[in-house]
């Protein structure tokens, strides 16, 4: 459940500074008690300032998220390195699993938003354009082999209906 930073930092606030039961507080606004003990654990090290979506950094460089990464590697839970970086656990979490498929290069990939659903941009160097010709030629050539193959498919099964029907008219008599 999406739940909005005004909402989040009175959850926080209820908790660690006017000392409200997590389970009451749980109650109260309808939200996960695991990610509110995430986000309170990401508070307690970094302040509430600093865990509100609004002041989330947006892009992380390769270094940094390898630097999770490895810290994750390294022996620590993916809920711990959460806290210890300042970065959300799902964040995290979709890293490592990016790494492990992937490895370093999987961490460069930026893979957010649609994709684009319009024509491809037609900008074709030398090399692309000389090797469409050839393409294009070795694709004629292989066109005219089949046809000629086809032809001579039609050609011998007509020889074929040819000689049977000569053979039963011989047999016939």
């Amino acid at each position: 459940m999406k739940i909005s930073d005004i909402q989040k930092r009175k959850m926080l606030e209820d908790v660690l500074i006017r000392n409200k039961s997590l389970s009451e507080t749980v109650k109260e606004n309808g939200y996960s008690r695991r990610a509110l003990e995430r986000l309170l654990a990401r508070a307690r090290v970094h302040g509430i300032e600093n865990v509100l979506h609004e002041n989330a950094q947006r892009r992380y460089p390769r270094d940094f998220k390898y630097q999770v990464v490895k810290y994750v590697l390294d022996g620590h839970t993916l809920d711990r390195s959460s806290v210890e970086f300042n970065v959300d656990y799902h964040v995290v979490r979709s890293w490592f699993l990016r790494y492990s498929k992937g490895g370093v290069e999987a961490l460069t990939a930026d893979n957010r938003g649609r994709k684009s659903m319009g024509r491809p941009k037609k900008k074709a160097s030398e090399e692309n354009s000389d090797e469409l010709k050839k393409l294009r030629t070795q694709n004629e050539e292989l066109a005219k082999k089949l046809r000629y193959a086809e032809m001579e498919n039609e050609f011998l099964k007509k020889l074929d209906a040819l000689v049977r029907e000569r053979i039963e008219r011989e047999n016939g008599r």
